[in-house]
């Protein structure tokens, strides 16, 4: 099975978070959103800090990676 590879990134440190895998971007959207708009933490309470990233693709049955690096939203745009 084939799987996209997300990461956020902290424009203020700089960093991405540890990648995870998903089945899709609206997926990857979707759980972006949920995060930024769960009150009380640090993507809630910085959203405009951080972006979701699509950093490639997995495939499951032949462990290859393919990488991109593609901007798909940022922080405040969830809010």
């Amino acid at each position: 099975m084939r799987y996209e590879v997300y990461a956020i990134y902290d424009n203020k440190a700089e960093t991405y978070t540890i990648p995870f895998f998903i089945q899709n971007q609206p997926m990857a959207i979707r759980s972006f959103k949920d995060l930024v708009n769960t009150e009380g933490n640090q993507f809630n309470k910085n959203a405009d800090d951080y972006a979701l990233y699509q950093l490639g693709e997995y495939e499951d049955a032949s462990g290859e990676f393919h990488t991109e690096g593609t901007h798909v939203t940022n922080g405040e745009d969830m809010l």
